[in-house]
């Protein structure tokens, strides 16, 4: 991968998965494969009890749908079938048509669904680099689930993903090829994608979805800036409906 042209901005796009790349939650979706489409009642109190996190909890789920036999090609089916969200077909399309354009995808979500989903739909090549709990069939053919991204950040997040310290760890690793962004993007949905917009500069975007738990942390967060913590949030937030609102900012960037 290049460096940028001279005169011609370089801009990175961070996404989650679910209910940003995909119009549903990818783990609750595979449900509808159990009998009932129900969980069965020990392992839901199991996770209420012991406070699992929910990792460990689909690593039960997904032992219990190989001791039915519900194998890859079932899980493979159902996670393709899950609709995009509305315009994310057109924001990968101009992606592939701007090589100025780097996307990754930071998400909570496994290795295999996001493969499954970025592969039925011709996206892979248009994502960098992947970061999530790493998945892979054993030899019996049961999904296992790995912790993969350990990290020490102060905040509330998931054990596994701090999304701040990936996506500050891809930035390095771009700068280390001498590569370096005149804009970041942060597109999400939840409260996990809460703590990366705390290291995004004046003039990168954080893209939170309507209806969802990040536009009302964005708006909290906005009503208490400047607060004794000294910790803003100083990006641009523009909640969308459809990934089309976040293209025509995108397309902004190159045509100005």
């Amino acid at each position: 991968m290049a460096s940028s042209k001279e005169g011609t901005p370089r801009v990175l796009v961070a996404l989650d998965c679910d209910h940003t790349i995909i119009d549903g939650n990818s783990d609750t979706w595979i449900m509808a494969l159990l009998p009932d489409h129900m969980v069965p009642k020990e392992i839901k109190k199991r996770f209420k009890k012991e406070h699992n996190s929910w990792t460990i909890y689909m690593g039960e789920i997904f032992e219990y749908m190989h001791s039915i036999g519900i194998g890859e090609a079932a899980l493979h089916d159902s996670i393709a079938g899950i609709p995009l969200t509305p315009g994310m077909k057109e924001l990968f399309e101009y992606q592939a048509s701007c090589p100025q354009l780097d996307f990754i995808v930071i998400s909570d979500s496994n290795s295999y669904f996001i493969d499954v989903i970025l592969g039925s739909q011709g996206f892979q090549k248009g994502v960098n680099k992947i970061y999530t709990n790493q998945a892979e069939f054993n030899a019996d053919g049961c999904l296992k689930i790995h912790f993969s991204n350990p990290h020490t950040c102060p905040r509330k997040c998931p054990k596994n993903l701090c999304k701040q310290t990936s996506l500050r760890g891809f930035l390095e690793e771009q700068r280390s090829k001498d590569i370096e962004y005149d804009r970041v993007c942060m597109v999400g949905d939840g409260q996990n994608d809460f703590c990366p917009c705390f290291c995004l500069k004046e003039q990168d975007y954080v893209f939170p979805r309507k209806g969802y738990s990040l536009v009302k942390l964005l708006q909290e967060r906005k009503e208490r800036q400047s607060s004794d913590d000294g910790d803003d949030i100083i990006a641009t937030a523009k909640p969308w409906d459809s990934a089309t609102e976040i293209l025509n900012v995108v397309k902004g960037f190159f045509d100005s």
